[in-house]
């Protein structure tokens, strides 16, 4: 019975060992013809890899040859357009200066051939007495002189010479409008000047010529007035005015508000508007206000009238009153 088991158990044994050695050698087998087809595979697939890897590695050496050229060209372009560039700009520069240069310089021109152009205009308008027209002729060249002298670069010797040039039509113009205004405005005084006297008050007479100038100047309106609107343009109406007022203040205002007995006669004549004075008898030492604002209202008025053609405003009355009466009454003290 003992070997009846041992002989099986010894049987299966065999058996196992006999079943797994097969197995064994059958795997082997399968590893051996897997690795061989994978061997097979790789090697096909690595036979058709290295060309392409070749070509692609060629390919990239060619791009990294073009981006090279590519480089140089760009370096080689952008050094040429920057000297191009530098160049251009310095003589764009230069070309600008000698354009602002020429523009000063075609300015300048342009002024002196203004200046040159009044002075013209102004000779011809004296010529022919137009006096205004001349005096603003002189102002033109005036304000061109003077945007001549603001240019730095403006040669010195030459702005002398127009500002002499200047002067000397100036000083021309005014001697000929003082001829004009001393034919015009014509005072008449005794050998003796003293207004304190009645005998030389009455000898004092204003005369206003109305018609000489009208003949002689163009246009229309009061001769004296172009006369007295060329010292404005001129810049010396004040004083002409202040040198005249001085003398009618002297010897017509003042004699009539201090000497109750003398008034102021106008008289018309041909061409030419008188104030002289008369004497009327009267026991008043000094003169009332009213009556001084009378007489001095009437010189105005002819005045106003025949020389400053301007309207006399109420306000100016008003004040000519206080101070007519304020003088009165220092006189009376």
């Amino acid at each position: 019975m003992a070997s009846f088991v041992t002989e099986v158990l010894a049987h299966s044994g065999r058996l196992e060992k006999e079943d797994l050695g097969t197995r064994i050698s059958r795997l082997t087998r399968r590893v051996e013809e897997i690795k061989g087809e994978v061997c097979t595979m790789i090697s096909k697939k690595y036979s058709e890899f290295l060309p392409s890897m070749q070509s692609a590695q060629d390919l990239v050496t060619q791009v990294d040859k073009l981006s090279e050229d590519i480089d140089l060209l760009k370096s080689r372009i952008e050094s040429e357009v920057r000297r191009d560039l530098h160049v251009s700009t310095a003589e764009f520069t230069d070309l600008k200066q000698q354009l602002e240069r020429d523009s000063v310089v075609l300015n300048l021109l342009k002024q002196l051939q203004e200046f040159s152009s009044a002075i013209e205009e102004y000779n011809c308008a004296l010529t022919e007495k137009k006096y205004v027209t001349a005096a603003w002729c002189l102002e033109e060249a005036q304000k061109c002189l003077k945007l001549l002298k603001s240019r730095k670069c403006f040669d010195l010797k030459m702005l002398k010479s127009l500002s002499m040039e200047l002067t000397i039509q100036k000083q021309n113009i005014l001697y000929h409008l003082g001829e004009e205004w001393q034919k015009l405005i014509v005072w008449k005084f005794p050998p003796s000047k003293d207004t304190s006297n009645l005998e030389s008050c009455l000898q004092t007479e204003l005369h206003l010529c109305i018609e000489q100038s009208q003949k002689e100047e163009k246009t229309p309106g009061p001769p004296i007035s172009s006369v007295l609107l060329a010292f404005s343009v001129l810049g010396e109406l004040q004083m002409k005015l202040k040198s005249f007022g001085q003398m009618l203040l002297k010897y017509i205002l003042r004699p009539l508000a201090s000497c109750p007995s003398l008034y102021a006669v106008v008289e018309s004549q041909p061409n030419i508007i008188s104030i002289r004075f008369e004497s009327v008898m009267t026991d008043l030492e000094h003169p009332s206000p009213s009556e001084v604002f009378a007489k001095i209202r009437l010189v105005l008025e002819v005045l106003q009238k025949h020389l400053l053609d301007w309207t006399v405003h109420p306000s100016f009355e008003e004040w000519l009153s206080h101070t007519m009466v304020h003088y009165v009454a220092m006189k009376k003290k």
